[in-house]
């Protein structure tokens, strides 16, 4: 694990290899990946200027992935803020329960991945920032 707020995120490094063919970069559950896999999708064609999430989750885990062009996501949990740009395949975003999250400044290229350690369940999601503000304390 990189570095990063052991209590709302963390920049992981992709074991990746590399020779004259080009390279290959993966994430297994149990190392890079702390928890078990039950979701994936993925973002793209998102439009100049335009955002993407601007909400939290209750109980899942994230792992975002740019593995096309890149994006800054916004992370915010109390009163800690971080910016953070994804540009690079070989490394990879935790992003823990009850964190606010925007994705933004997409680029024409961008391909977000998220994998997620749970079903979809709209009702773990919140999606209005004053109910964020008031569950997060």
């Amino acid at each position: 694990m990189a570095k990063g707020s052991a209590h709302f995120w963390k920049l992981i490094a992709i074991p990746t290899a590399r020779d004259q063919r080009g390279s290959a970069s993966f994430l297994q559950v149990g190392k890079e990946v702390p928890f078990k896999v039950k979701r994936a999708y993925y973002l793209y064609g998102v439009p100049k200027g335009k955002a993407r999430g601007a909400h939290a989750h209750k109980w899942e885990k994230q792992i975002i992935v740019a593995v096309s062009g890149s994006f800054d996501v916004l992370l915010e949990k109390g009163k800690k803020t971080k910016r953070i740009t994804l540009g690079n395949p070989a490394r990879a975003l935790y992003i823990a329960p009850m964190v606010w999250r925007e994705f933004r400044n997409f680029s024409k290229d961008a391909v977000l991945l998220a994998l997620v350690d749970d079903v979809l369940d709209q009702k773990e999601y919140i999606r209005d920032y004053a109910e964020f503000k008031r569950l997060a304390g």
